[in-house]
C-alpha cells in the first residue's frame, strides 16, 4: 500500500485590503494537501498550511523545502506521529496543523471530517465573536453597527491603529449604543510597557470583558505586573508563538495570565494545544480559540477541533468571508453562529494544478 502527498498552492484574496497590526495585506499564499492511498485515490484528505507573514515562527523564505521534507516522511511511515517526537522549536507549526487535518480527514474516510462530532455532522453550531477589523472610526462604527444588528452578544474590536483618544471616544460611542454588549479588545502589543497600565485603567471604564496582549511579546516582567494589577483580564496570544511545552509551563505559573487564546496554526498543531489546554484548564485559566486567517479548510478544521472540548466560552472563528476566493465549503455564519451544513458540499476546484508531489 503506497501513500502519496499533492501540494497545491492557492493565493486568498481579500474582498478589501485588510488592515491589520502588521500591516495592510491584500492577499494570503497557502498550501494545500491532499493525502491519499494510490490504490484508493478518490478517498482523500485536505489539509491546509497557512503561515502567517511577520507572526508565525515557520514564515521563512526556505518555508517550501520543509514542507517538502515533511510530506516525505509523512508518506514514508504512513503516519505523523514521528513528528511529535521532534522538538516543538522544529515542527512548523503551520505544516504540523495542515498534517494533522489531512491524516485525520483520510482516517475518516476522506470526507472533509477531521473530527467526527456533533460539529461536523450538522447537529450544533457554535456561537463567535464579531470581528470589528481596524479601520478609521467611521468604518469601524459601521462594522459595529452590523454586528449589533446582526445580534452579536460580543464584540471584538482591534485597537492600536488609531490615536488612543479615538478609541476610547470609539468605545464610549459603542457603549451609548449598547450597553450590555461584551467588548474583547485585541492590542496586538500596541501599548508601550511604561503606558499599559495607566491605559487599561482608562479602558476599564468602557466594561471591557478582555484584552488581548497590551504589550509586546517577551516582557515577561512587565507582562506578570500587568496581568497582576490590570483592572481588565489579560489574554495572551502572541506570547505563545515560538514556546515549547516547559516554555508554557514555566509562562503560566510565573504570570499566572487569567486568560489565553489558542491558535494551533501558529503553537504547534492539535495535539499540541490539547495539551496546554488541559494544563490551563487545571489553573482555571479561561481560554477560547480563534482563528489566523485560515481558509474554510483550516477554519473547518479549527471549527471541528474546538466541538470536541467542553467549553461554553464564545469562539473567535468568524473570518471565513474576509476572502473573495475562499474554497466553497458547508461552512455557513448563521445569525451568531459558525455551523457545518451538510446540505452543502466542498467546490475543490482550486486543486488542479499540483505544485509538487510525494510517494
Amino acid at each position: 500500500m503506497s501513500h502519496r502527498i499533492d501540494i497545491y498552492r492557492h493565493t486568498l484574496e481579500f474582498q478589501l485590503e485588510a488592515n491589520t497590526s502588521r500591516g495592510r495585506v491584500k492577499n494570503k499564499p497557502i498550501y494545500i494537501l491532499k493525502w491519499y492511498n494510490t490504490q484508493e485515490p478518490e478517498v482523500f484528505g485536505i489539509g491546509e498550511c497557512s503561515p502567517l507573514e511577520k507572526l508565525s515562527i515557520d514564515a521563512v523564505s526556505d518555508y517550501e523545502t520543509y514542507l517538502f521534507d515533511f510530506c516525505k516522511y509523512a508518506v514514508k511511515y504512513q503516519s505523523i506521529d514521528f513528528l511529535y517526537e521532534m522538538p516543538l522549536s522544529l515542527r512548523f507549526p503551520s505544516i504540523l496543523f495542515g498534517l494533522e487535518m489531512a491524516w485525520k480527514d483520510l482516517q475518516n474516510g476522506g470526507c472533509r471530517m477531521v473530527f467526527d462530532n456533533d460539529f461536523s455532522r450538522g447537529r450544533c453550531a457554535i456561537p463567535i465573536n464579531g470581528l470589528i477589523w481596524m479601520n478609521h472610526s467611521e468604518h469601524m462604527k459601521e462594522q459595529i453597527k452590523h454586528k449589533l444588528k446582526a445580534g452579536f452578544e460580543c464584540i471584538k474590536i482591534k485597537i492600536g491603529n488609531l490615536n488612543f483618544e479615538a478609541e476610547c471616544e470609539l468605545l464610549s460611542w459603542l457603549r451609548s449604543e449598547d450597553k450590555s454588549c461584551i467588548i474583547r479588545l485585541d492590542a496586538n502589543g500596541a501599548f508601550a510597557p511604561e503606558e499599559a497600565l495607566q491605559k487599561l485603567e482608562v479602558l476599564s471604564e468602557f466594561r471591557i470583558h478582555s484584552i488581548e496582549q497590551p504589550i509586546r511579546p517577551n516582557q515577561r516582567k512587565t507582562l506578570k505586573a500587568l496581568c497582576k494589577k490590570s483592572p481588565i483580564p489579560i489574554a495572551l496570544d502572541e506570547e505563545l508563538i515560538g514556546l515549547n511545552g516547559e516554555d508554557f509551563l514555566e509562562l503560566l505559573d510565573d504570570v499566572a495570565p487569567p486568560m489565553l487564546i489558542f491558535k494551533p496554526n501558529l503553537i504547534g498543531g492539535m495535539r499540541t494545544t490539547d495539551t496546554w489546554i488541559r494544563e490551563a484548564e487545571e489553573r482555571g485559566i479561561f481560554w477560547w480559540a480563534t482563528s489566523s486567517l485560515e481558509s474554510n479548510i483550516g477554519l473547518s478544521a479549527l471549527c471541528q477541533w474546538v466541538a470536541q472540548k467542553e467549553t461554553k466560552a464564545l469562539q473567535g472563528l468568524g473570518t471565513g468571508q474576509v476572502y473573495a476566493n475562499n474554497i466553497p465549503s458547508p461552512l455557513v455564519l448563521e445569525k451568531t453562529t459558525v455551523r457545518y451544513d451538510n446540505k452543502k458540499s466542498w467546490d475543490l476546484g482550486c486543486l488542479q494544478k499540483v505544485h509538487a508531489s510525494f510517494q
